[in-house]
Parts: structure tokens; C-alpha cells; sequence
């Protein structure tokens, strides 16, 4: 499988899953900024902007944009025939998800 690009917004600015990865409360806090904030000039320096232009601007674009990237990652590895080595990160994606449609459901609903 071939992706579009090598990292997302959400790599660069730290979040990572599954055995190796943070607490919860430091994925939530790196999810929270990623809809709620500009974008750092780490990640303006590290990501094209042709794809943050696609993770759109803060708000309800970017919080549709990490529904979307997270429900992918799930869906991915879901798919995938290694899916029990994942399985904390699917775990972790989808109790992330939950906590996104609690916190800023309301918030940002059509």
C-alpha cells in the first residue's frame, strides 16, 4: 500500500500509539491543538502545504479532518493480518475517537 504522503500533521506533532506510545492525556492534549490551534512552525515546516490546505483550518474542518484520520488508521489495521500486534493501538485509536466525539461533538456538528 502507498500513501500520499510519508507523515501526517498529527505524527510531527508527537502523537503516537500502541505499546511505545504517550498517555492518553498527552495524545488528547496534541489532538486537542491540532483542531484547535494553528499549526506550529514545526509542523508548517515538516508537513507540504499542500496537505495541511486538506486538514483545513482550525475548528470544525480539523476536527473532521482527525475523525477522518483516526477512523482510517482503525480501519487500516483492522484489515491488516498483524491486527492482534496492533492491538493496543487500535485500542488507544479508538478510545481517542470516543474522547473526540464527547469533547467536541456538540461543538462542531453540521
Amino acid at each position: 500500500m502507498e500513501f500520499e504522503y510519508e507523515s501526517s500533521p498529527l505524527r510531527v506533532m508527537g502523537y503516537i500509539v500502541g505499546e511505545k506510545g504517550d498517555t492518553a492525556v498527552r495524545r488528547r492534549e496534541i489532538l486537542r491543538s491540532a483542531i484547535e490551534d494553528q499549526w506550529s512552525s514545526r509542523v508548517r515546516r515538516e508537513v507540504p502545504e499542500d496537505q495541511l490546505k486538506q486538514w483545513g483550518d482550525p475548528g470544525q474542518d480539523r476536527y473532521r479532518k482527525v475523525v477522518a484520520k483516526l477512523t482510517s488508521q482503525i480501519d487500516l489495521f483492522w484489515a491488516r493480518r498483524d491486527r492482534r500486534r496492533m492491538s493496543e493501538a487500535i485500542r488507544q485509536w479508538e478510545d481517542d475517537l470516543r474522547w473526540l466525539r464527547e469533547t467536541f461533538g456538540e461543538k462542531y456538528r453540521p
